[in-house]
């Protein structure tokens, strides 16, 4: 079987849902097969949010004992490119040291590469882990000169997001991606993870009246929460505020619900697991307190 990955505008988020709903039909399909063959020669150019979505499945098939041929673009700036994220492995730690000389290395790029964390709780692994979102924060600021209103926000969007697959997902691992645009002035932010999806995490803690995909979604933005109001963080609801107010686009995937900014969708087929994505302008001056009270 081959899939092939079709062009299309970086800008326009709306063709890249479409780009992705087509992909995920056609990997889904694909996990079932012994051989399939995925083909980028068509394309120039790949968004943070296609790239950890295609590095992710790619795991998964290999992991079900499926053999993934990758053909290489015809560009050859995207081969580096895609050699230097890491494309079809992702990057993990053993330890803390290596997590911040590796990232350190990275401090000339646009871009981190993509970083394949645990989801374990336990003290190396959280060492590691919150070493890799301090060193990924630390890049980003060097490199963005960001002020420190846009370092609150990231910090907490990406701390934030990965709590949520700590706590939720009931996942071995997760997956960040991040990449600047310096001629458009936006950053792409991915985190990604292969659980038990928002429903799944409902439905485990007895919200059995939450039925499907897209009805979790919206409880998730409207503040329903399975943890007590005590000790709760901002969650979903206040992630999606402060990326409306931001003047950010804000995607949402979790099984075959797709939140972008306000408007729900419901896929062709399911994502098992839930993705994030969000573009922020840097450009838009805003108060972190306000957009969070």
């Amino acid at each position: 079987m081959e899939i092939s990955v079709h062009p299309c505008d970086s800008d326009d988020v709306k063709q890249l849902l479409k780009e992705f709903g087509r992909l995920l039909v056609l990997l889904n399909q694909a996990k079932d097969q012994k051989l399939i063959t995925i083909t980028l020669k068509h394309i120039q150019f790949i968004t943070p949010f296609l790239a950890l979505f295609l590095s992710a499945s790619i795991n998964m098939i290999k992991n079900a004992g499926c053999e993934v041929h990758l053909e290489k673009p015809h560009n050859p700036d995207l081969i580096s490119y895609l050699d230097t994220i890491y494309f079809e492995t992702g990057v993990s730690f053993q330890t803390k040291e290596e997590c911040v000389s590796f990232l350190g290395s990275h401090s000339a790029k646009s871009f981190l590469p993509i970083l394949h964390f645990s989801a374990s709780e336990d003290s190396l692994q959280t060492e590691i882990r919150d070493s890799m979102i301090s060193a990924s924060i630390n890049l980003l600021q060097s490199k963005l000169n960001l002020n420190t209103q846009q370092i609150n926000l990231y910090r907490y969007l990406i701390q934030e997001m990965v709590d949520n697959i700590l706590q939720h997902a009931c996942v071995d691992n997760g997956w960040l991606f991040a990449q600047y645009y310096p001629k458009k002035q936006y950053l792409d932010l991915c985190i990604l993870d292969t659980g038990i999806t928002i429903l799944g995490s409902f439905q485990k803690h007895g919200f059995t009246h939450i039925g499907n995909h897209l009805d979790a979604i919206q409880s998730a933005v409207e503040g329903t929460s399975t943890k007590p109001d005590i000790g709760r963080g901002y969650g979903l609801s206040s992630s999606l505020k402060a990326m409306l107010e931001a003047k950010s686009d804000f995607i949402l995937v979790s099984g075959d619900g797709l939140l972008h900014n306000q408007t729900l969708y419901k896929l062709p087929s399911s994502w098992q697991g839930t993705i994030v994505f969000f573009r922020i302008p840097l450009s838009i001056n805003f108060s972190v307190y306000e957009l969070f009270s």
